[in-house]
Formats: C-alpha cells, structure tokens, sequence
C-alpha cells in the first residue's frame, strides 16, 4: 500500500510537473504568437502606410479578371476617377486601346507561369478624357502552395516627361522639315546647326555651314549701318525681323525675311542665336508684276491712269520748288472707232500699239506718255522752257500719227485732236489741268479735228455750258421741249412729194437749239434713247394721220447706233405699229455704215426681223466711211444716200462729181434706191438729174418744216412739179 501511495504521489508530482511544464509551454508559445501577431501587425502597418502614404500609384488587381480591388489615393488622382468609381472598372476599360493588347499579353503571361512580374511603358485614359503616361510595374501574390491571386500595381506617372519627348521629336521633326531656312549659332555667331531648307536656299551644305560665321550670306546690297542697327536691336530687345538681301554659294543676290531671336539661359546670358528665313524672291517677282499691272496699260505697255497721276504730282511738287513750267496734253484719235467697225478690233489694237511705240519715241528724257483707255491718251512734258518747245512736239505727234499704219496688205489712215494745257499757267493741280487738257483737246475736234489747241479760260465756259445743256436736255425730255420737223422727198422725174424724213428739233424757252449742237451730247450721255423713243412714236403717228389723210407717203426716220444695238428697237416699234395701225412699208430708217460693218452677224439679224415688220433700209451719208460692196451684197439694203459733202461742190469739183457718179452708178447696179441730200441750187440738180432718176432733197424744194407747213407743201405740191419740170 505504502508502495502505492509512492507510486500515486509520483504520479500526481509527474501531472503536476507536466502540467506546470505545459502552463510554461503555453505561455511561451503564446509569447511568441503575441510577439508573431505584433510584428504582423506593424508589418502590415508599414504595408498600409506604404499603399496609402506612397508617392506612386498602387493597386491590388484581380489577376483573372482584371478588376480592381484596393487601390491607393495617388492611383485615384493619377487615374482621375474615385475610390469608389475605379471599384467597378477593370484596367481594360481605362487602358488606352492601343496599349490593350499588350497588357493582356502580359496577363496571359503571369496566369501561365511565363513570367513572374513585368514593367511596361502604357496610356491610361483619365474621367475627363486627357492621356497619362505611366510607367506600370505588376507582380503576383499569393500565399505558399496556391495559386496567385491578385496582382500589385505600381505605376508612376510620367506625361510630363513624355509630352517633353514627344515635343523634342516634334521640333527635330519641324527643324528638318521646315520649308524655311534655320540656323542656330553659339553666342559669338559660329553656326552650330542648320536644317535643310537653309542648304536648299542658300546652296551650302550641312557640313560646308557649320562652324562658320553666317557672314559667308552677306551681300553687298546693305551699307553697314544696316548690320549696326540691326545687331543693337538684337542684343538690346532680343529680337529682329525684317527684309534683307543675301548671297547664295553661286554668287546670286536674293531677298530673303529674316527673323533672328537671342536665346537666354536662366542667369540672362545670351547663349545662341536662331534666326529663321524664306526666300521672298518669288513673292518680290509677283508684287513688281501686280504693281506693274496695276500702273500699265495691258495692251501697249504703257503708263495708265494712276501712275500718270502719281508723276503728275510729283512733277508738280518740283515744278513749285524749281519755279518751272510743265505742260499736259489730252491726245484722242479721230474716228478710231471706223477702223474698229470696219476692220475689228483686232486691227484696231495692232494699230494703238504701233502707235504706242511712235509716240514713245518722240518722247523726251523725263517726259511720260500714258494711254488713258480705249483711243485717249495723256502725254506730261516737265521743266518746259517756252511755250513753242510744247507747240513742236504737239505738231510731231500729229504729223507722227498721220503717217500710214498697215493691216495685213491694206493701209489705214488715222489722225488726232490733241489738247494742250500748262502748269502753273492754267493751273496747278492734277485734277485742273486734266480737265483742261480734255476741254482743250475737244476744241480741237470741233475746229476740224487733225489739229491741236491751248487751254483758254473761255474754253472751260464752253464745257459748263456743255454741263448745263445736258441737264437742261433731260428736263427738255421731262418738259415735252422735243417736236419734229419734216422735209420732203422728191420723185425727180415727177416732181411728187412721195416722203418725208423726220428731224428733231429741240425749242428750250421758245428758242431752237441746233441738233449739231444736242444730239452729240445725246449721244455721249445716253438720253439719245429715250429721245429717240420719243422720234420714232411720234413719227409713227404723224404718217398715220396722212395716212388717213389719203396721202401714201413713206416716213424715213434716223436710227442712232444705240437704238440699233440696243434690246428695246424692234418691239417698240411693233408696238407703234399696233397703236396706230400704220401700213406695212410706210418707214424707212436711215443708218449709218459704222453701225452694221462692226458686227455683220447681229446686224443681218436685226435688220431681218425690222425688215418682217415692213422697214426698209437707207445707207445715210453712203461713201464718207469705209464703204464695202460685200456689206451691201449680205445685207438687206434697200437704197443708198449720197452724203450732203458731195453735193456741195458737185458743180465745181470734178472730184465730188465723179464720187457721186460712182455711188449713182453701184446704186443702179445693185438695183438700189438713190437719194441725195443737200440740195440747195439749180445747177447742182441739174448735174443729179442726168445720172439717174432718184429721190431729191434739200433747201431746193424746201428746208425741215413743221407739220402744219409741210401740209401746205403737199396743197401746192403742183408748184413744185412745175418748179423741176422748168429747171
């Protein structure tokens, strides 16, 4: 027994060893867990101060699906979306689409084993649509013997580095590329770089510029004070641009823009010059042609209009600082506008450029001659001595002109009226004498033409009469100022009065002002429209009214070259003719050669279509312009008009007698009516009659008279029956 009690107390000292051993063990291991779970927890504070405190981006990414699980503050802020936002994206929906397939490679690569991190360069896109660069640094945990779970994420956000790259590249790009010549010195001017374009400009290559001094460009063409000023601009503001002639590697002087920056390091130290040019040779070429084409003449090369002006005022500024005199002439072609109609327009400008030439060399040194338009020209004589000096070149000029000029085989003959004004004499402002030279140049004309005249004060209240007549003719118009006169046409082998030709005749507060003096102003101001609108409706009626009267008289009417060229002629007159009810055949118009030689074609036309409402043609003033059978063949002319010049001095000038006789005898020929006109005495009818039976007119049977006499004409027709048969 007492063995067992030894054997229980053994027992019970062994548990109580063991269990104190135990107590000890457990205490031990839960130290040392306590200490393990300690430094757990300060690792995984240090971890979470790492995520959340690191200058980096970081994230936990689902390694399968690609969608993120943690992340800290600075891949938010890179990334731009929230915590919360970036919870329901995956890298796929924020990577940019051309970096995709890459970073899914990669993922491809971590899940099979392939690789156990990598570091790619990719583009994210941000919330509001900008692109960050990263640099994006991926590597696997998982726990021992499992599977990886998710992936961590650095990146570190490099755009700005990028962008400087990609910006470096970009001005390589645009250095080489520039169509502009650059150059880049250190500070003392030795060329460090050029781009292509400066070899393409200048000639030199890359290697021939650099390290030389750009003085290897400088031309001759700047004095030195021009590098002076341009270098204290530089170096005093930093910068010049301007226009500047250099020298190319073959010697050639060109005209470049230059522009020429200083470049600063931080302490304000100029460390290079860039300069930066084009050549402007071509832009220079293209001004001086607009320039040019905006002072000359296209046709003959001359001065026009604005560069005469220009050395106009300037030739009047010396004028007043020399105390000098200068003269202006106003120089026009006299009926140019026949050799057009005849022989078109392109004889008519082989002519004013022949004459061009002609009149050039007359010219003196200093002197300008200048074509104002059309067949005007504007001469400027400066620092004239005497008056007779303007005098003898007025009169070379026109004896110049007078001599014959060719087309093809056939001569042409021209003259001119030329007016002459001098400077301070008659004015001493461009606009004055301008005007005056025009006055003057027109007096010329209306003396005979082929001459040349002086400025007078008289002459200029001539042309404001001329002003004041055209206004009072339009309220003539207004005013019903207009009537018309009629003189009749005599069957010379009859002695009947078989028409009247109707004549204008203006009375301005009850006096007659002659048609020689208003119709030319009529027809430069255009009222001979209207006014002949006016002739031919009251014409119309009037041949009604005799009509009616029983009398079978044909009515001739003159048609201005305006109204035959014009749109309104052929249904004003149908609808005078529907009006009045006059019988076809009853009108004749009167035209002039000059209207139908220039355009044939439209000429056929027209006439055609009057000659459908019953008009026939009378060729007025036949033989005084550049007369052709073969218009007279084409077209449908009814009669032929011997012009009141050769009838004039039939009797005594064998000339005129042999003219008429010729006209006369084509006439007969082409079986075409004959009139004369203009005839005044018994001796000039007597030479008419024995060519050929035709229609006479003129003072002889009776001048232009109103309606109511020319009813008393047609009472005693008898008398004048009797008056022909006598002579």
């Amino acid at each position: 027994m007492r063995d067992g009690l030894i054997v229980l107390a053994a027992a019970g000292l062994l548990g109580s060893i063991v269990w104190l051993g135990l107590l000890v063990f457990n205490r031990k291991l839960a130290s040392q867990v306590q200490q393990r779970t300690q430094s757990l927890a300060a690792s995984e504070q240090k971890f979470r101060a790492f995520f959340e405190m690191a200058s980096v981006g970081v994230a936990q990414v689902d390694i399968r699906t690609g969608r993120y699980r943690r992340m800290n503050k600075k891949f938010c802020d890179i990334i731009g979306y929230s915590f919360e936002e970036m919870q329901n994206l995956t890298f796929a929906d924020i990577t940019h689409p051309e970096d995709l397939d890459n970073q899914r490679d990669q993922q491809r690569k971590l899940l099979a084993g392939e690789q156990s991190e990598f570091t790619i360069e990719k583009r994210y896109l941000r919330k509001d649509g900008r692109i960050v660069w990263v640099l994006l640094s991926a590597s696997p945990l998982w726990l021992e013997d499992q599977e990886p779970d998710f992936v961590l994420v650095v990146i570190r956000d490099f755009t700005a580095r990028k962008n400087a790259e990609e910006r470096l590249v970009f001005a390589s790009k645009v250095f080489e590329h520039s169509i502009e010549g650059i150059v880049v010195t250190d500070a003392r001017g030795t060329i460090l770089q050029v781009n292509a374009a400066f070899s393409a400009i200048t000639g030199y290559s890359a290697e021939e510029a650099i390290g030389r001094n750009p003085r290897v460009l400088k031309s001759d063409k700047h004095p030195p004070a021009f590098y002076n000023e341009m270098w204290e601009k530089i170096l005093g503001e930093g910068q010049w641009a301007g226009e500047i002639w250099n020298r190319r590697k073959n010697g050639e002087a060109y005209p470049e823009w230059l522009t020429i920056n200083a470049v600063k390091n931080s302490q304000g130290k100029i460390t290079n010059f860039v300069s930066i040019f084009h050549d402007i040779s071509e832009n220079l070429q293209q001004q001086e042609a607009l320039k040019h084409q905006a002072q000359h003449d296209a046709l003959t090369g001359l001065p026009n209009r604005v560069l005469i002006n220009d050395r106009l005022e300037v030739a009047l500024s010396k004028m007043k600082r020399l105390g000098t005199k200068l003269a202006l002439l106003y120089l026009d072609l006299d009926n140019f506008k026949h050799i057009n109609d005849a022989f078109g327009h392109t004889a008519g400008d082989d002519l004013l450029i022949e004459l061009s030439r002609r009149l050039a060399n007359l010219m003196r040194t200093g002197d300008t001659l200048a074509r104002l338009g059309g067949d005007e020209f504007l001469i400027l004589l400066t620092e004239i001595e005497h008056i007779n000096i303007v005098s003898l070149i007025a009169g070379r000029l026109i004896e110049s002109i007078k001599q014959p000029f060719y087309h093809g085989d056939t001569e042409l003959f021209v003259t001119c009226s030329i007016g002459v004004t001098i400077a301070p004499d008659d004015g001493s402002d461009a606009i004055s004498l301008v005007k005056n030279a025009d006055i003057a140049m027109y007096r010329a004309k209306n003396l005979g033409k082929n001459s040349y005249q002086f400025f007078a004060p008289e002459l200029d209240i001539q042309a404001h009469r001329r002003m004041d007549l055209e206004m009072k003719l339009r309220k003539g118009l207004e005013r019903d100022e207009f009537e018309l006169h009629y003189q009749p046409l005599v069957d010379s082998i009859s002695g009947m009065i078989v028409g009247a030709e109707a004549l204008i005749r203006w009375r301005n507060k009850g006096k007659l002002i002659s048609p020689d003096e208003f119709i030319p102003l009529a027809e430069d101001s255009g009222l001979i429209l209207p006014i002949g609108k006016w002739v031919l409706r009251t014409a119309v009626r009037q041949a009604k009214q005799w009509q009616d009267a029983g009398r079978r008289l044909t009515m001739s009417i003159n048609i201005s070259p305006r109204q035959f060229t014009g749109q309104d002629l052929i249904p004003l007159l149908r609808a005078a003719l529907d009006a009045t009810g006059l019988e076809p055949g009853r009108l004749n118009f009167e035209i002039a050669e000059s209207m139908i030689m220039g355009d044939v074609t439209n000429a056929q036309r027209t006439m055609g279509a009057l000659r459908e409402l019953g008009i026939k043609f009378y060729l007025d003033d036949f033989g005084t312009g550049y007369s052709s059978l073969s218009y007279l063949k084409k077209l449908p002319v009814d009669g032929l008009k011997i012009d009141r010049s050769f009838i004039k001095d039939i009797v005594k000038d064998g000339d005129s007698a042999a003219i008429a006789a010729m006209i006369v005898s084509l006439a007969k020929s082409l079986k075409l009516a004959i009139i004369a006109e203009g005839v005044e005495t018994d001796a000039q009818w007597q030479v008419l009659h024995k060519m050929a039976d035709m229609l006479i007119q003129g003072k002889l049977i009776s001048p232009p008279v109103p309606a109511e006499q020319f009813e008393l004409l047609l009472q005693n027709e008898d008398i004048t029956r009797r008056t022909l048969s006598a002579l």
